[in-house]
C-alpha cells in the first residue's frame, strides 16, 4: 500500500490541486525504541486513486488515449512491436512502457524475471477513522510518523500518515526475513496501541515493493519504468518521485528515436538519463541498506545522520566515514 506522502518539490512541479491534497507535512517524527528524532521536511498527503485521477486527467489533456477496464492479461512480439492483449482488445504498439508494478504483468508476458524474496519487501497498511481533533492532538497538524527498531522490522519499519479524517497505519519488511506477516504486523499495532485506541479500521490492504533495480530496464523498443524496474528507495520506499520520472524520460527517449532501429544506443541513452537523474543514487543506497538495517546502533546512527541531511548525501559520503 502507498501510505501517500509527497515531498514538497513533487507537489510544486506537478501543480496539485487542493482538492485532493488531504494535509500538509513539515516534520517527520522518527521513533526507535525510546528515542524520537525530529527530522524537517515538507510535503503532502494524498489518496492514491484521487493522485492517480489527477495524473490521468493530465494526460488526457495531452493527447493520451484512456481504455478504461482494460487490465493487460498478455503481451506479445510482433514485428516492429508489441500486441497487448487485454479482456475486450488487442492493442499494437511500436514502442511499449512497462508500468503496472512490481508483479508486472507485461515483464513476465515477455519473459523477464520476476523479483525474489530478497528484493521485494511486504507492506500491510490499515485505513483508519479518527476524528479530526484527535489526528491533532495525537500526531501533531503537520507531522508524519515513522518507526523504526529491529523488534518492529527486520529490514524496514512502521508508520502512521494522518490525512483529514483517517490515518494510514503501515508497515513494511523485507519478504524473505518475514517468517509470519500477521504476527509481525501485529506486533507493531501493539506497539502503538495507545495512539490508534481512537481509531477505528475500515480497510485493510497489503502490497509488494521492489528494493532493487532490474538488470535490464530496455530491450527491443520495451521501458521499465517505476516499481516495475525498481525504481524504489531501499531505505524509505519512496516510489511515487522515481515513478513520475522515469516516465518522463522514457517518452523523452521516445519522442527522440521513434523511428531508430539502433536498440544499444536507445539503451545507453536511457539508462544514462536515469543514472544522471537517480538511478546511481538508489544504487549507492542499496549497497549501504543491510548495513543501516543490521541493528538498532545502526538505525539510529542513520536517522541522526537523516536529521540533517539527505538520504542521498549519508548513501554517497557520510555513511562510510562516520
Amino acid at each position: 500500500p502507498c501510505g501517500g506522502a509527497i515531498p514538497e518539490e513533487l507537489v510544486s512541479e506537478l501543480k496539485l490541486s487542493h482538492e485532493i491534497i488531504e494535509r500538509e507535512f513539515d516534520h517527520l517524527d522518527l521513533h526507535i525504541k525510546n528515542e524520537l528524532i525530529h527530522r524537517k521536511g515538507k510535503g503532502v498527503v494524498i489518496w492514491r486513486d484521487k493522485f492517480d485521477h489527477f495524473i490521468t486527467k493530465k494526460a488526457i489533456q495531452k493527447g493520451a488515449k484512456v481504455i478504461d477496464r482494460s487490465p493487460c492479461i498478455n503481451v506479445k512480439p510482433m514485428d516492429g512491436g508489441y500486441k497487448v492483449l487485454t479482456p475486450k482488445d488487442k492493442l499494437e504498439c511500436r514502442y511499449l512502457i512497462a508500468a503496472d508494478g512490481c508483479n508486472s504483468t507485461v515483464l513476465s508476458s515477455l519473459g523477464w524475471p520476476r523479483y525474489n524474496s530478497e528484493d521485494v519487501a511486504l507492506t500491510v497498511q490499515y485505513e483508519m477513522v479518527m476524528a479530526p481533533d484527535l489526528i491533532n492532538d495525537k500526531f501533531g497538524e503537520k507531522i508524519i510518523h515513522l518507526f523504526f527498531g529491529k523488534d518492529i522490522s527486520k529490514r524496514g519499519y512502521g508508520w502512521i500518515f494522518p490525512k483529514t479524517d483517517i490515518i494510514s497505519v503501515g508497515w513494511g519488511c523485507q519478504l524473505s526475513l518475514i517468517k509470519n506477516t500477521t504476527k509481525e504486523f501485529n506486533y507493531f499495532i501493539k506497539s502503538i496501541k495507545n495512539l490508534i485506541k481512537d481509531a477505528k479500521k475500515i480497510k485493510k490492504v497489503a502490497h509488494l515493493v521492489p528494493t532493487t533495480i532490474r538488470n535490464t530496464l530496455y530491450s527491443q523498443n520495451l521501458f521499465a519504468i517505476g516499481d516495475a524496474a525498481g525504481f524504489v528507495d531501499p531505505l524509505s520506499g519512496k516510489g511515487i518521485a522515481y515513478s513520475i520520472i522515469s516516465s518522463e524520460i522514457a517518452a523523452s527517449i521516445i519522442k527522440k528515436y521513434f523511428n531508430e532501429l539502433n536498440h544499444p544506443l536507445i539503451e545507453k541513452a536511457y539508462n544514462k538519463k536515469l543514472d544522471r537523474m537517480f538511478l546511481s543514487v538508489l544504487r549507492k543506497k542499496k549497497s549501504i541498506q543491510p548495513d543501516v538495517y543490521s541493528s538498532d546502533d545502526s538505525i539510529i546512527r542513520f536517522l541522526n545522520l537523516w536529521k540533517n541531511n539527505r538520504s542521498s548525501v549519508i548513501a554517497k559520503q557520510l555513511w562510510e566515514i562516520n
